[in-house]
């Protein structure tokens, strides 16, 4: 009996490993961000267990959630009511990875560091993920616009373009904001920038806005949006010559006049 005993432990033993362990960790981009900014983590779950994990945001023993203080002790509250949205399926043996905006699910309306952490909770155990940071701040205005929302001029948005050194060069961003309902409809990272020129902004005949900045020597780029934050357009544009500029046409449009189009991209 005593030898039965010792072969049962030793063989529970042997079949611990195989249920093993799950491994999660996390990263942040960007790790310095304009506030309102889009902030993506993407966390890497590896399943080394025979069965597969399933995880949704109504069930506490089996979710995915995100850990997130700007002081220690003071956690932000969950903005959004779905973190994953769809339950999350990870096969056993394999290593998925999933992405959350967490600006959009968390609460980080104010500026400052913040430190981030994955948790996991599955099967009565916590699995957490080693600390990240990302710094919120505001961007430096470099120019603000107010335009209507409506053709009949009703309703109105305060477009700001703000700029931020990030990734070693000057990136420019476009703001939206409802200041009557205090509301920011978005954040939008136009890319880098080079202050040769100075961007423009221009709103057309179907309020839509119209940005223009010189992303490097000879090159250009128009980005379109609409009142709510949706891009409209794309474009890029080349120059070797100064004076590029936005222009309004008759029938109410907006155009790029003084450098040629080299491509262009629609949403």
């Amino acid at each position: 009996m005593k030898y039965l005993m010792t072969a049962m432990v030793i063989g529970l033993g042997m079949i611990t490993p195989v249920w093993g362990q799950i491994q999660i960790s996390c990263r942040i981009e960007p790790t310095r961000a304009v506030l309102y900014e889009p902030i993506i983590a993407t966390i890497r779950i590896q399943n080394t267990t025979g069965r597969a994990i399933t995880l949704r945001d109504d069930t506490p023993g089996a979710r995915l959630w995100m850990e997130i203080e700007q002081q220690p002790g003071r956690t932000m509250r969950q903005t959004s009511p779905f973190v994953l949205g769809n339950p999350l399926v990870v096969p056993p043996r394999e290593t998925i990875t999933h992405r959350i905006n967490i600006a959009q699910a968390y609460d980080m309306r104010n500026t400052g560091p913040y430190t981030i952490r994955a948790r996991l909770d599955w099967d009565g155990t916590a699995y957490v993920s080693g600390k990240v940071f990302v710094d919120v701040v505001p961007g430096l205005e470099v120019k603000r616009l107010m335009g209507a929302v409506a053709p009949d001029g009703t309703g109105r948005r305060l477009y700001r373009l703000l700029s931020l050194n990030r990734d070693r060069g000057e990136h420019l961003f476009l703001r939206i904001d409802d200041e009557s309902q205090g509301l920011c409809y978005g954040v939008m990272d136009l890319g880098r920038i080079v202050r040769v020129q100075s961007p423009m902004m221009q709103v057309d005949g179907a309020n839509h806005i119209h940005i223009l900045h010189q992303a490097g020597p000879g090159r250009f780029l128009h980005h379109v949006f609409t009142p709510n934050g949706e891009q409209v357009l794309r474009r890029a544009y080349t120059s070797e010559d100064p004076g590029v500029s936005l222009v309004h046409g008759r029938d109410g449009s907006v155009r790029v006049e003084g450098a040629t189009s080299s491509h262009m991209e629609h949403d």
